[in-house]
């Protein structure tokens, strides 16, 4: 005789409840916070917050912000106008940065930087952001002469290089922007190559220094005292560096950026006024037009709400 079962009415049929899927949180916003940073550092070297660059490779160090100010001398000439020519390649730091040339002089000549970068305990560093001004100083009625500044993916002369056949009024014709002396700042930003990316030692001269990002600002005729120009520059930048082996310390490697420097210097709409003129403000624009771009890079996702920067101290 075979049972029957009964089928029990009160209990019910089992039913496969579907997993909920943990959802990874977009990492968008984040990335948009960090490339902010990144173009806001470059575009003001002097009062941003530091950060690290999006470099390739797991190279990782301290960040220091180092200023350098220096008059622009002449013991050669005393005349009442001077000429100057003074480039500025942060990758050489100490040992190649500066190269100038002076009213009077037969041929170019390094400037020697004298800061933390040559203390002895720095063993390598690299340029994350930089800028150099030229200041005019005394009376305005006795502003004469012409500034011209340029940006160069790469040095222009070499110390070593001679004069001959290169006039201040060439070198001028070749500047990106020409102003009377003290009509308006005189600054120019500074942008990384690739070059720049690599750390060297700020105290030797290497031949892949001629190929970072250079900045110029020459001097034509303007206002002097005793062949002295009534004024100063000053060049300010940001480095990662790390420590030499006898100051027992040294860097955490860290997770690379998700984003390349040529990724985020593309976000810039205007690269002259990045350059010459109110650098925040064509980072504003581009980063909130980077923005409604956030379904098609993970470069975005907020807007950049960047204020604008009021002008240098030029009297």
């Amino acid at each position: 005789m075979v049972k029957s079962t009964k089928r029990n009415k009160n209990k019910q049929p089992r039913v496969n409840k579907p997993k909920t899927a943990v959802k990874s949180i977009p990492r968008t916003m984040g990335n948009s916070q960090v490339l902010q940073s990144y173009l806001q550092m470059l575009a003001d070297p002097c009062g941003s917050a530091m950060v690290h660059a999006p470099y390739n490779g797991t190279d990782s160090g301290y960040l220091i912000r180092t200023r350098c100010t220096f008059k622009a001398t002449n013991t050669v000439t005393t005349t009442s106008t001077a000429d100057y020519f003074l480039q500025w390649t942060p990758a050489g730091a100490a040992a190649n940065g500066f190269i100038q040339q002076r009213n009077g002089d037969s041929t170019f000549s390094t400037y020697a930087q004298s800061d933390f970068l040559t203390s002895g305990v720095v063993a390598k560093a690299r340029p994350l952001a930089s800028c150099l001004k030229w200041v005019p100083t005394g009376p305005v009625t006795n502003r004469q002469g012409v500034v011209g500044m340029a940006y160069l993916t790469g040095q222009q002369v070499t110390a070593t290089q001679s004069a001959t056949g290169v006039s201040y009024a060439d070198m001028l014709n070749g500047c990106n922007v020409l102003a009377s002396n003290g009509s308006s700042p005189h600054e120019v930003k500074w942008l990384p190559t690739i070059s720049d990316q690599s750390f060297t030692n700020p105290n030797v001269s290497i031949a892949t220094e001629v190929s970072g990002g250079t900045v110029i600002i020459v001097l034509l005729g303007v206002d002097a005292t005793n062949g002295i120009a009534n004024g100063y520059f000053e060049a300010t930048t940001i480095y990662e560096w790390t420590p030499a082996v006898d100051q027992g310390a040294a860097p955490s490697v860290r997770r690379p950026i998700p984003f390349t420097t040529q990724d985020a210097i593309s976000q810039i709409r205007d690269v002259g006024s990045f350059l010459f003129g109110d650098s925040m403000a064509a980072l504003g624009s581009a980063a909130k037009r980077a923005a409604g771009n956030m379904v098609t890079t993970m470069l975005t996702g907020a807007t950049y709400m960047a204020g604008r920067r009021g002008g240098l101290l030029s009297l």
